[in-house]
């Protein structure tokens, strides 16, 4: 059994696959969504969390992954507010990055990815956060940032920040969960955007944008965690070492 969050903060998946396939876990796959399930809310549903968090934001967030027809899901979910949900246990495998692909060291340049492996060997979390789409959910204007997407580097746009208490649940859970990792080789961190591509090939990658300019990595010491945190360099199509 590999749940690091407590029976009141489980949220279960249907969108998974039982076990790894024999594929070791080393990476770190960083999200953020946009929505999340607030409807129908039962008495249960209100009670959940009660005891940690002051907000259901990482409860809604939760509760859409644990629909069926969604068909995607994570490990965790962090919110706004400092609140945390797991929904699939470590051992198994969330539908979180779809055809993405890294080359088997982590970096280096473009090659033909198997849709299924990149889910295998990560662990995804998905950060409550609304990026370039933050009027739809009503989130102020003061709680985001003017700043461009690597992919789009001409282009600016507000995205939404990221407040300091999810960035602290997100530092304690990346401790917590880096002990289940493969312990014989590096394990990486990136975030969504780096991963995804658009075509099957591999040939162009950036299809998603998650989590996007506003999420500060430096603000997380990854390498005195335990990771080596690396990016998709879009100018030179292929992967990095992330100086942070």
């Amino acid at each position: 059994m590999s749940w690091i969050l407590p029976p009141d903060q489980r949220v279960e998946s249907p969108n998974i696959s039982k076990g790894r396939a024999g594929v070791l876990l080393d990476t770190l796959v960083i999200h953020y969504a946009v929505d999340g399930d607030n409807s129908e809310r039962g008495e249960s549903d209100q009670q959940a969390f009660s005891a940690t968090t002051p907000s259901v934001d990482a409860y809604d967030v939760a509760r859409l992954f644990s629909r069926r027809p969604r068909g995607a899901s994570a490990h965790f979910v962090v919110g706004r507010d400092g609140s945390m949900a797991q929904l699939c246990e470590l051992d198994d495998t969330a539908w979180h990055a779809g055809g993405g692909a890294l080359p088997d060291e982590g970096t280096g340049p473009l090659r033909k990815p198997r849709p299924w492996l990149m889910n295998r060997r990560s662990i995804g979390i998905e950060l409550c956060n609304a990026g370039w789409a933050w009027e739809r959910v009503g989130i102020p204007a003061e709680q985001t940032v003017k700043a461009a997407h690597p992919a789009r580097p001409r282009k600016l746009r507000r995205w939404e920040a990221y407040p300091d208490r999810l960035m602290a649940s997100l530092r304690h859970l990346a401790s917590s969960i880096r002990p289940h990792f493969n312990e014989d080789g590096p394990v990486f961190v990136l975030g969504h955007e780096d991963v995804v591509n658009r075509d099957t090939l591999g040939k162009k990658y950036g299809g998603k944008v998650d989590p996007g300019p506003a999420f500060d990595w430096s603000a997380i010491r990854w390498r005195e965690a335990g990771y080596t945190p690396i990016y998709y360099d879009y100018d030179r199509k292929r992967w990095e070492e992330r100086p942070c």
